[in-house]
């Protein structure tokens, strides 16, 4: 019997964060190269919570309501539900709350799996919930503490259940793209907090030929939590994805739970800070209408590491090289080499002790550092 495989089977179970585990479940491949892709594409626009992508001459909303749709979780905060206070059980984790005491995803692997045969079921069970939490849906690095906040959440299912990991993981996501988009052209690699495989997802259902592409669904005419909906499938390479470009059967630019290209009017995805820009509010938005503004520019990549970064900006073209789509198009490969998430080789040995039988389904994601700290490399 593997450490902690009862617990682990505790928490597949759980109706918020059972769906998520679906995805390890159905060994659904992550793939940098179609994160990388689109962060390439990406439009520059007034929006604060929201993300705009430019493919085949049309603009794609990733947005709560997307995020949502894929995922499920919670975007409404409580405000009559106590997340803050939590009950003394004298075990492990009220232990570690009262001191205070640092715990990360290297703590778990070298000291609490050898430890937590001692603990209650309840607290082997907080500590898969904890291990999700931070390491896959959070996307943490496994140097970061766990933070106070998650250990509280843990000591009651219910409460953890009601929180808002929705929002919480979609802002976290959201500010690593534009970080990762702002230093595109200056790092070799980068690194994406926040659950990407949302990302990732979000782009298979927009663009259902990438979506056949590297995964297969499992059932017809799923508009709820999508992300459970997912098997593995195959592959899939940068020049797969451009020629998809000249040649598509159909694009979804707005998902939500109720279906493709509906955009849903729910007060728990409004942002009050939030900007208008009607200029992508459109279902259908042409490269040319896109370039005409010159606050709306579609940025790309430098070519390669010696020249200068190439962008589309209004009133002037791109420079001629008959070598650059090819070279373009080399490089990505290289920059989104699926090792995709990007933790260490050591994943593989923590993961096989911590979830031993459970997560047989995961061991292949793992050599491909598919768990944790999702990373798209470029090197």
């Amino acid at each position: 019997m593997g450490v902690l495989k009862d617990e682990y089977e505790e928490v597949l179970k759980d109706p918020v964060f059972g769906p998520i585990l679906a995805i390890v479940e159905n060994k659904l491949i992550y793939s940098g190269k179609i994160i990388h892709c689109f962060i390439c594409k990406q439009l520059k626009v007034s929006k604060l919570h929201e993300l705009w992508f430019l493919f085949a001459k049309r603009s794609l909303r990733f947005s709560m309501q997307e995020f949502h749709a894929v995922t499920g979780l919670k975007f409404k905060y409580e405000p009559e539900i106590d997340f803050i206070n939590w009950k003394d059980d004298k075990g492990f984790w009220s232990l570690v709350l009262k001191q205070n005491r640092k715990i990360n995803l290297f703590s778990v692997r070298d000291e609490l799996l050898k430890e937590c045969k001692e603990w209650t079921y309840v607290d082997r069970v907080r500590v898969v919930y904890m291990c999700i939490i931070h390491g896959f849906i959070m996307a943490k690095d496994w140097k970061v503490s766990i933070f106070q906040e998650y250990i509280r959440l843990v000591m009651d299912f219910e409460k953890l259940r009601m929180y808002p990991w929705g929002l919480c993981a979609y802002d976290e996501l959201l500010a690593s793209i534009f970080r990762a988009r702002e230093d595109l052209h200056l790092k070799n690699s980068y690194m994406l907090d926040g659950f990407s495989y949302a990302f990732q997802i979000w782009i298979m259902e927009a663009v259902p030929d990438i979506g056949t592409m590297v995964g297969k669904k499992i059932k017809k005419n799923i508009t709820k939590v999508r992300c459970r909906n997912w098997k593995r499938s195959g592959n899939v390479s940068y020049q797969d994805i451009s020629s998809l470009e000249s040649h598509f059967d159909k694009l979804f630019p707005f998902i939500s739970h109720t279906g493709n290209n509906d955009v849903v009017d729910n007060v728990d995805f409004i942002r009050e800070d939030e900007k208008k820009d009607e200029r992508v509010g459109q279902e259908d938005v042409e490269v040319e209408d896109v370039t005409e503004e010159p606050s709306v520019v579609v940025e790309e990549p430098a070519v390669v590491a010696e020249e200068p970064v190439v962008v589309v900006k209004r009133g002037k073209r791109k420079l001629i090289d008959p070598g650059v789509e090819s070279r373009k198009k080399q490089l990505l490969c290289q920059w989104a080499a699926e090792h995709n998430s990007g933790v260490s080789g050591d994943l593989k040995t923590f993961i096989e002790g911590l979830f031993t039988s459970s997560f047989n389904s995961l061991k292949e994601l793992v050599q491909k550092d598919c768990w944790g700290q999702n990373r798209s490399r470029r090197n």
